[in-house]
């Protein structure tokens, strides 16, 4: 699969890319785009959960969605 930050794993392109991945989560109304982002951010928690912990408040924001295939 094809990430974004693969390029570099620097702690600020990674970061930048999870700003990124929390902006879309909070201004797309498309919960499949939803949906991938959220893939995108799972796989940044997996490998950066340093960086993730920093971004906890708006990931929990954009899973304040009424639609439950987002909160799982």
């Amino acid at each position: 699969m094809y990430s974004s930050y693969s390029l570099s794993s620097a702690p600020t392109a990674i970061r930048a890319a999870a700003n990124t991945y929390c902006q879309l989560l909070l201004s797309q109304s498309d919960n499949n785009a939803k949906l991938i982002v959220l893939d995108r951010v799972n796989e940044l928690k997996s490998t950066h959960r340093d960086i993730m912990v920093d971004l906890i408040m708006d990931v929990l924001r954009a899973l304040s969605s009424p639609n439950l295939d987002i909160h799982t």
